[in-house]
């Protein structure tokens, strides 16, 4: 018996709380006006040198877990590994099955040293989420998704003895502190609810992007020590900096995430002036899409610059002079084709 739940290719799977989510939201072509009205608005830390902490870029959308009931049409439960065991017992593959059969999407904390697609198969002790979309009692195998041998997200069949070993050495691990409880997520997707495209929310957020601010959830969070928006530009370089100085507080190094999620911003913002366009909200869409097209071949182009560089072994400090240089380029473009955006969306 194969029981398999609708998962696609996610539109942006930089970090694995989007990839996860938008995997199950993008399987169902309701959520599309909700995926092209959000995904507007990006920040960054400031104080990654003074605080010796790791350097980050991404996302914005209030600052909430998106595992945590941050999106929807994904209702969302967790468990820690003490209520974990108390339902469970020792049958978590049993549980795991009949949880996609009452339709969730179990996301589990394992040890992906246990977990032959992964990187760190037989290599090194690695605690991560694994969402579960599926599986396959013909194999003894479930349908699982996340970052694989290459470190690009994809689907892979993971046997259920493998998943249990991975399962087990976290919870021994948690059970002797010496790994932090981190839980177990549960997603099933809510098809009540609906969402209509709101040209004057985007607008708004575009304003907030344009502007290097935000106006979510300040009630609930400080934000002052973030870039928001264009400024998280002149993050980016100084995060390359970092990096091309070898600064001793930089903790670490991951440039090549940092432009993979400005590439899929830039990807997100393309998507939405298509959507835009075929519904009429755009008076002169053309220009804005070829320079929108030009920041995410810019973008994707820098990423996998910097990946070869790697490959081969040289990330001297001329290519991240050359990758400030070009975000700087970048910048003017992006704020350019942005005002042309918010004076074709105030008009309207």
């Amino acid at each position: 018996m194969r029981n398999e739940l609708p998962f696609n290719d996610p539109p942006v799977w930089g970090l694995l709380s989007w990839a996860y989510t938008l995997g199950i939201t993008s399987a169902y072509e309701q959520t599309y006006p909700w995926y092209v009205g959000n995904f507007i608005e990006v920040f960054a830390n400031d104080y990654f040198l003074e605080e010796r902490t790791e350097f980050f870029f991404d996302f914005y959308r209030g600052g909430g877990n998106e595992f945590r009931s941050n999106n929807p049409f994904l209702s969302s439960c967790n468990l820690n590994f003490e209520l974990a065991a108390a339902l469970t017992g020792e049958r978590i593959t049993d549980y795991l099955i009949d949880c996609i059969d009452l339709k969730y999407y179990p996301v589990l904390f394992i040890d992906e040293y246990y977990i032959p697609s992964r990187h760190a198969y037989q290599n090194y002790y690695c605690p991560h989420h694994m969402l579960i979309y599926g599986y396959d009692r013909e194999q003894q195998a479930f349908l699982t998704a996340g970052f694989g041998q290459t470190m690009t997200f994809g689907k892979h069949l993971t046997p259920f003895a493998d998943l249990e070993r991975a399962y087990e050495s976290i919870r021994d691990k948690v059970a002797r502190k010496q790994q932090r409880d981190d839980h177990m997520f549960f997603f099933r997707f809510n098809t009540a609810d609906a969402y209509a495209f709101n040209p004057e929310s985007v607008r708004q957020q575009l304003e907030n992007y344009y502007y290097s601010r935000t106006t979510h959830n300040l009630m609930n969070r400080n934000v002052d020590r973030y870039s928001f928006g264009l400024r998280t530009y002149d993050s980016l370089r100084n995060y390359f900096e970092a990096e091309r100085t070898n600064d001793p507080n930089l903790v670490n190094r991951n440039g090549v995430r940092q432009l993979h999620l400005y590439m899929e911003h830039k990807q997100v913002m393309l998507d939405r002036l298509r959507y835009m366009q075929a519904k009429g909200y755009l008076t002169h869409p053309d220009e804005l899409l070829a320079d929108y097209a030009e920041l995410q071949e810019q973008s994707l182009g820098m990423r996998n610059h910097l990946i070869r560089a790697f490959i081969r072994g040289k990330g001297d400090e001329s290519i991240y002079a050359q990758l400030q240089d070009r975000l700087g380029g970048l910048k003017e473009l992006e704020q350019g084709a942005l005002g042309r955006l918010l004076e074709q969306l105030s008009a309207k």
